[in-house]
Parts: C-alpha cells; sequence; structure tokens
C-alpha cells in the first residue's frame, strides 16, 4: 500500500479492505483482489477529485519526503528569482506557497507562474494599493509606454500602472496600448491632423515631439536658453503650439513661433532684445540730437 495509507481520506478504505482480507471467509485469488483493490481505490473521492497531477505530486510528497523538500526549495527560489526579474519582492514563505501550488498543477509554465504573481501582488489588491515596481520587466514595460505617450504629447499617467500589467500578465499586448495611446492623441489636442496623417506618422516612425522639435529650437534660440529649460508643456506651448487659419486648426510655423516667442517677457531677458533696444534708443537719441 506504501504510500496510499498516509493519505488520511483513504484510511478508512485502506482499513477496510484490510479486514476483508483477514477473513477467514473472504475468498478471493490474489490477483484479482489486487486489480480489485486498485479499481476500488482509484473510484475514492481523493482520486476522483483531483488531477493527476496532483496525485503525482501527493505521491512523490508522501513516499519521498526529503527529496520533495529539496524540489520545493529548487521551485521556490525559481519563483523568487521570476518575481524579482518582474520588480516584485516575495518572501520565502510567498514563494514556497506559489511553488506547491505549481507542483500540484503539474510544474507551471514561467508565465503562468508570472500570472500568478501579478494577481497577488497587483490584480487582487485594492486599487489605492496597487503599485508600479520601481525596476523589472513591468517597469520596463511601463518605461516604454510613458516614452511612446511623450512621443505624442499624450497623459498616460492614470492608465500606464494598469496597462504595464495587462501586457506582462497577457491580457493585452503592447500593440494594443500603443494603439490606445495614439487614438488619445487623435481625439484630443491634435485630432485637427486627421487619421491619414496619423497613419503616415505612426508608420514613419514620426512623432508629434519629433515634428514640433524645430518649433522648440526655434523658442530656445530666440530666448536664449538651453532647450532642456524649455519643455513641450511649457505655458507658451500650450497657448501657441496650435493656430488658427480660416476657420482651421494647424500647427504653428517656425515664423510664426519666432514672432510670438519675440513679444514674450522671456525675450525681453536676452542679450538680443536689450541690445535691440539699446540699438533703438541710441537712434532716437541720434535723431533728436541729444548725441
Amino acid at each position: 500500500m506504501g504510500w496510499y495509507y498516509k493519505v488520511p481520506e483513504l484510511r478508512d478504505f485502506i482499513d477496510g479492505w484490510i479486514k476483508r482480507l483477514q477473513d477467514p471467509d473472504y475468498e478471493i485469488d490474489p490477483y484479482m483482489a489486487e486489480d480489485l483493490f486498485e479499481a476500488e481505490l482509484r473510484m475514492q473521492n481523493w482520486f476522483t477529485t483531483h488531477a493527476e497531477a496532483w496525485i503525482t505530486a501527493e505521491q512523490d510528497r508522501l513516499s519521498n519526503p526529503i527529496t520533495w523538500e529539496d524540489n520545493l526549495r529548487t521551485h521556490s527560489s525559481d519563483i523568487q528569482t521570476i518575481a524579482s526579474n518582474m520588480g516584485y519582492a516575495i518572501s520565502e514563505d510567498e514563494a514556497s506557497t506559489i511553488a506547491d501550488i505549481s507542483i500540484h498543477g503539474g510544474y507551471w509554465t514561467d508565465a503562468e507562474i508570472e500570472r500568478y504573481i501579478l494577481d497577488s501582488q497587483y490584480y487582487d489588491r485594492p486599487s489605492g494599493e496597487r503599485d508600479l515596481p520601481e525596476f523589472g520587466s513591468i517597469r520596463t514595460e511601463a518605461d516604454y509606454l510613458n516614452q511612446v505617450a511623450d512621443g505624442n504629447l499624450v497623459d498616460i499617467s492614470g492608465r500606464v500602472d494598469g496597462w504595464a500589467h495587462d501586457i506582462k500578465s497577457e491580457r493585452m499586448t503592447r500593440e494594443q496600448a500603443e494603439q490606445q495611446i495614439f487614438q488619445l492623441a487623435r481625439s484630443g489636442r491634435f485630432s485637427f491632423l486627421g487619421d491619414d496623417r496619423w497613419d503616415q506618422w505612426r508608420s514613419s516612425g514620426m512623432t508629434v515631439r519629433s515634428f514640433v522639435e524645430p518649433l522648440r529650437q526655434t523658442v530656445a534660440d530666440t530666448w536664449e536658453l538651453d532647450l532642456k529649460e524649455i519643455p513641450l508643456n511649457h505655458t507658451f506651448f500650450n497657448e501657441n503650439l496650435v493656430t488658427e487659419e480660416d476657420g482651421k486648426e494647424r500647427f504653428a510655423n517656425s515664423r510664426e513661433v519666432k514672432a510670438l516667442a519675440m513679444k514674450s517677457p522671456e525675450y525681453r531677458k536676452t542679450a538680443a532684445y536689450r541690445k535691440r533696444m539699446a540699438d533703438f534708443k541710441l537712434g532716437i537719441y541720434k535723431s533728436w540730437g541729444v548725441i
């Protein structure tokens, strides 16, 4: 009977068979008895309610506990590594619990283990306790999506955490997340571009940021500032990046942007403005005969 008797749910059945075999009036061929025992054993609830992988794992655990513990520790360590690569730190107890479930499930794939960790560390938690890891593959995915959004001047701060986790858990693909970012851009501030132009830009790798970067450089040159000092969320761009002509919106061109930049308070702080004003005053004074 080996390991069977170590299963509490099977002991009454086995004890019944022992009693039956000890009965002098019970006569059965030994080979038939063995087959009958095995057949009736497999009909017990413990067998019928569990998958074959689960039964095999229990057999290993009960028949060779030392080897079982070694395998459990090894698998648990692997699971902690998987979690760490994702950006999550789970305890030895948590990893051991997952390892036990995994082995009883026939050894989960890495993707299945990742989904379990994502559920316990993110999806099963209240929304206020869901955090984006500071490192790991999920953070890398979020950083990539933020880069795509930044390139198209779209704010996804309220969505990116969920998208990054959804991609990792295979609830959505990266391409689907990108599509949503482009849809936000199309339907937002730059909807005047039209679907055809958006499609052309996307296929060529063009972004809103790369298209308007020369305008940003124009403003930086006009204000005599370093480019990094003038982000595209600067008030100037919020007010002047898009203009209207004949009732239709479009991007302002370099000439228009420079003219507007020269009317701003920032321009009055430049050496070019001071020289321009000094030359202007000198001309006036000369015309008046003061000098």
